[in-house]
């Protein structure tokens, strides 16, 4: 009924289309002009807050890659001990630091995982704000996902996303813009779009080697 509301009416819109696309069809015809999608995040001043809070966790300027491994759906979630063992092998391949990031309820888990990844793994989760969050993921080389808000945010500073997509669709709310390589099972169940599920297994079924071999263009850029 809502619709009886309103003064102008627009067809019906395709939901497989990304949403920023559709975003973008809304802006044009409220009268903005089209062009390609530009996202502006201002991480200027958070610069030096970061660069500080990255010299007391002790990387300072070393190269690091990011990793995003919580969500607030249940369902999205990759298993830690995976996440561990892919940083592990990201670690000996790359030499890079891995640097864990999140809010203030993923600090335990978070630190959990970093001692179990060891190899100097440092954990940001609850220590930053949005713009040092920001610049954190503007300075990683890459940053392997599963999805959620910071994958975004990693891709609109221009962060390329390993992304791990189980219950949603990539195609509509995946890492937008180009580079970014999505994981995903295709399962016959998958998208579903559900919360709660007692066997995740378009999640559990993809393996570390699944994202390694994945990411392997990234991988071999050095």
């Amino acid at each position: 009924m809502s619709h009886l509301f309103l003064n102008d009416r627009l067809p019906a819109y395709d939901p497989e289309r990304h949403a920023v696309d559709r975003y973008r069809d809304l802006a044009v015809h409220a009268g903005g002009v089209a062009g390609p999608a530009h996202f502006q995040v201002d991480t200027g001043k958070a610069a030096k807050s970061v660069e500080k809070k990255l010299r007391d966790a002790g990387v300072g300027r070393e190269p690091f890659f990011a990793l995003i491994s919580q969500a607030r759906w249940p369902t999205k979630l990759w298993r830690d001990e995976r996440f561990v063992e892919l940083a592990r092998r990201l670690i000996d391949r790359t030499g890079l630091r891995a640097v864990l990031v999140g809010g203030p309820g993923d600090m335990a888990a978070l630190e959990e995982m970093k001692g179990r990844i060891g190899a100097g793994a440092i954990n940001l989760a609850g220590r930053t704000d949005l713009p040092e969050l920001a610049e954190v993921l503007r300075r990683a080389r890459f940053a392997v996902t599963v999805d959620s808000g910071p994958m975004h945010l990693a891709a609109a500073v221009g962060t390329r996303c390993v992304a791990l997509f189980g219950p949603t669709a990539p195609w509509r709310t995946g890492p937008y813009g180009t580079g970014h390589i999505v994981v995903r099972k295709g399962l016959d169940c998958s998208p579903c779009f559900l919360r709660k599920c007692a066997d995740p297994k378009c999640m559990t079924a993809i393996t570390v080697d699944d994202v390694l071999e994945a990411m392997s263009p990234i991988l071999s850029e050095g």
